[in-house]
C-alpha cells in the first residue's frame, strides 16, 4: 500500500512539474503577444486605411482665404474627404501626408496648405498655365481640419480645372497605438487584453493555477491515504495539462498570426525611376522611364514604363515631368482609366502629378501622354 501511494504520488508531482512548465510558457508567449499590441494593431491599420485623392474638374475662381473644392474623388479610404467643401478631417490622431499640385490659368496663382487655420507651405504658379506644389508630413489630431485655401494676400486668382489641378493625402502613422519617445499615446497592453481570446486564456489560467496549486497540497497530505483517490486527483491534474497543451497550442497560432505584420514589413515594394533621353510621344504612349534608382519587389518594368502591383494594396504614386521645346501635357493612369492630369507649359516647365491609388494584385499603374492635348 506504501509503494503504491508513493509511485502516485511521484506520478502526481512530475505531471505538476509538467503543467508548472506550460504555465510558463503560456505566460511567455502572452507577454509576447502583449508587446506586439504596444506596437498596435496590425491588422485594423491594414484593414481600416485613411486616404484620399481628388481633383479639380472645373476652372475656378478663388479670392481672399477660398477653400479650393476638389470635386471628383479618386480615393476616399476612411470617408474622411468632403468633396462638397474640400477638407480633409482626421479622423484620428496620426502623422498624415499630404500633396497639392495647382495649374495656374489665365495668370499667376498663389495657395496655402492649411492645417485648421494655421498657414503651412505656400505654393504658386507662374504666369498662365504653370504649376506648383506643396508637400507636408503632418501631426493632426482627431478632427482636425486640412484644406488648401487661395492666398489672401492678393487679389483674385483663377485656378486650372479638367483634373490638373489635385489635392492627395494619406495616414503614415497611427499615434493613437504607439508610444513615441517614452510618452504613451495609446495603451497596447490594455487594447491586447481586450482580445475576447486572449482574455479567454487568461481567465482559464486563473481558473486552471490555484487548482493546481491545491492539487500539489492534496497530494501531499494525502501521501499515506487511499490511492483510489489519489488517482482521480492525478487524472485531474493531467486533464489540466492538457487544457493548458490546448492553449499553448492556440497562443502559437495567435503568435504566428501576428508575425505576419512583421513579414509584410520585411517585403517593402517601392520604385523610382528616371527618363535618360529626350522623347518625343503622340497618342496615348506610356513614358518609359528607364534608369532605375530603387526597384524593391521588382514590381517595376523599365522596358515598358509600366507598374504593376504584387499584391492588393494602398499605393502612392507621384511623377514630375520637364517639358522640352515645347508644352507637355501627360496623365497618371490605372489600367486603362485616366486619373489626375499633368502639364509643362513652353520649353523647360515642370508639371507634375501625385496621388494615392488602391490596386489590386496586378493592376498596372503608368505615366501616359495625353491624346487629346
Amino acid at each position: 500500500m506504501f509503494h503504491e501511494t508513493e509511485t502516485v504520488f511521484n506520478a502526481g508531482l512530475t505531471i505538476s512539474d509538467r503543467s508548472a512548465k506550460l504555465m510558463e510558457s503560456l505566460l511567455k508567449l502572452v507577454k509576447e503577444i502583449q508587446q506586439h499590441g504596444k506596437g498596435g494593431s496590425c491588422e485594423n491599420h491594414e484593414t481600416n486605411p485613411i486616404a484620399f485623392y481628388a481633383a479639380l474638374t472645373k476652372h475656378t475662381t478663388l479670392s481672399g482665404s477660398q477653400t479650393v473644392v476638389y470635386d471628383k474623388i479618386y480615393t476616399n479610404l476612411g470617408q474622411a474627404y468632403d468633396s462638397s467643401n474640400g477638407k480633409f478631417r482626421a479622423p484620428v490622431n496620426g502623422l498624415y501626408y499630404f500633396s497639392c499640385s495647382q495649374l495656374s490659368y489665365g495668370g499667376s496663382f498663389h495657395f496655402i496648405l492649411v492645417k485648421n487655420n494655421s498657414k503651412l507651405g505656400h505654393g504658386y504658379g507662374d504666369e498662365s498655365i504653370d504649376s506648383g506644389s506643396v508637400t507636408g508630413t503632418v501631426v493632426l489630431d482627431k478632427g482636425d481640419v486640412m484644406s488648401v485655401q487661395h492666398h489672401p494676400g492678393v487679389g483674385a486668382e483663377k485656378v486650372h480645372g479638367d483634373e490638373y489641378s489635385t489635392f492627395t493625402g494619406a495616414s503614415i502613422f497611427d499615434l493613437e497605438s504607439h508610444t513615441i519617445t517614452g510618452d504613451p499615446v495609446g495603451s497596447g497592453i490594455l487594447k491586447s487584453l481586450k482580445d475576447p481570446v486572449i482574455l479567454t486564456i487568461l481567465l482559464l489560467l486563473a481558473d486552471v493555477l490555484p487548482q493546481m496549486d491545491q492539487l500539489s497540497l492534496f497530494f501531499f497530505s494525502l501521501r499515506f491515504k487511499d490511492s483510489e483517490l489519489m488517482n482521480q486527483l492525478a487524472l485531474m491534474t493531467y486533464r489540466s495539462a492538457s487544457i493548458m497543451e490546448s492553449l499553448l497550442k492556440l497562443v502559437k497560432e495567435i503568435q504566428q498570426h501576428g508575425r505576419s505584420c512583421e513579414d509584410h514589413k520585411k517585403n517593402p515594394v517601392a520604385f523610382y525611376a528616371g527618363l535618360t533621353k529626350y522623347t518625343t510621344l503622340s497618342g496615348s504612349q506610356t513614358i518609359v522611364f528607364d534608369k532605375i534608382y530603387t526597384n524593391l519587389g521588382q514590381a517595376y518594368d523599365s522596358s515598358s514604363g509600366k507598374f504593376r502591383a504584387p499584391v492588393n494594396g494602398l499605393y502612392y504614386f507621384a511623377c514630375s515631368l520637364l517639358s522640352a521645346y515645347g508644352p507637355f501635357h501627360f496623365i497618371l493612369v490605372k489600367n486603362n482609366n485616366k486619373l489626375s492630369h499633368g502639364y509643362g507649359d513652353e520649353s523647360s516647365d515642370s508639371g507634375s502629378v501625385t496621388g494615392t491609388v488602391i490596386l489590386d494584385k496586378d493592376d498596372v499603374v503608368s505615366v501616359q501622354h495625353n491624346p487629346v492635348a
